[in-house]
């Protein structure tokens, strides 16, 4: 068997190991040290065989739905949803009184289901996170629009309403801290953002807004999401001309004309910049256009005395 076993050798076949065999009660005390080594490394291989094969699978999948992305290497799980100021408020108050009204709604359980997408766009460093992300921010989106809008809506009016009372935000709301500022916008903006963050896109029934999030070649393409919160449309951008754009704009339409939404201040400026990019009748651009410096929950004289007016005419030429 050895002269069989050299000249294999010889010839190249094998290769022989003339050292002498280990010593074997130093091979039990290298396998009981070495447990733990052997043990994350199997798992570090295993996670790391099913990340790939996950990928592979996402990859040359021929489904058009979120839900059939098997697995977000990027993201960084525990499945927690994002939440509106989860840096916190600050201290930057004139009164005590501000701060604590904010953070009574905001750990307010009613408040919390509704996840408010209009609150989340500016003030939520979670969900900043998850727009990184075309998984997770369609997971928060689901859990968004999975809701009572109507329920919701009242819920932020109401607290758009008490958010100005001198007893709350009042004073820090007129001298337009910031934070306040922003807080009262996305609660008036909850129902269009709604509606506008919910839209799916007709061709794969995706989210319109995690599409445009994630778009890295047009950034513009998201910037339309902000305008129901009184940011205008920067000069040089040039959203997409697609079905979501059209559809998204549409519903803002709906809500233009209303003077106690911010939107009534940057839709019709933002249309005409996009019909410019996209054709003179891409999206109505003729919404009653009223801008008031300060948004009220109260219809506006004017309007009162134009509907009197109308009805006066009427009656009298009947």
């Amino acid at each position: 068997m050895s002269s069989a076993l050299a000249s294999m050798e010889q010839a190249g076949e094998i290769l022989i190991d003339t050292r002498p065999p280990p010593n074997m009660a130093d091979l039990r005390k290298r396998q009981s040290g070495s447990t733990t080594t052997l043990d994350s490394i199997s798992s570090s291989t295993v996670l790391s065989s099913s990340i790939t094969s996950a990928a592979s699978l996402s990859s040359t999948s021929t489904s058009s739905s979120p839900t059939s992305i098997a697995t977000d290497p990027g993201s960084s799980g525990g499945g927690t949803l994002p939440s509106p100021f989860d840096s916190g408020v600050g201290s930057n108050f004139t009164t005590t009184s501000c701060p604590n009204f904010l953070k009574s709604f905001l750990e307010n359980p009613t408040f919390k289901s509704c996840l408010p997408f209009s609150l989340l766009l500016q003030n939520s460093q979670s969900f900043f996170q998850a727009e990184k992300s075309i998984v997770r921010v369609t997971q928060a989106l689901d859990a968004t629009c999975n809701v009572n809008v109507s329920e919701c809506a009242n819920t932020m009016s109401t607290l758009a309403r008490n958010i100005k009372l001198p007893s709350n935000c009042g004073s820090d709301y007129n001298a337009q801290n910031p934070l306040v500022v922003q807080a009262y916008q996305g609660l008036l903006a909850y129902e269009p953002l709604y509606r506008a963050g919910c839209a799916a896109a007709p061709s794969t029934g995706s989210y319109c807004f995690a599409n445009a999030i994630t778009n890295t070649t047009n950034t513009a393409d998201s910037y339309v999401y902000f305008l129901p919160l009184g940011i205008t449309l920067p000069g040089g951008a040039r959203p997409t001309c697609n079905s979501c754009l059209q559809s998204t704009m549409a519903i803002y339409a709906a809500f233009a004309g209303n003077t106690t939404q911010p939107l009534s201040g940057t839709y019709v400026s933002a249309a005409q910049q996009i019909n410019i990019g996209c054709g003179p009748n891409f999206v109505n651009a003729t919404a009653t256009h009223i801008s008031q410096s300060s948004p009220s929950l109260q219809p506006p004289p004017l309007l009162i005395y134009l509907i009197l007016t109308t009805f006066l005419l009427n009656y009298l030429f009947q």
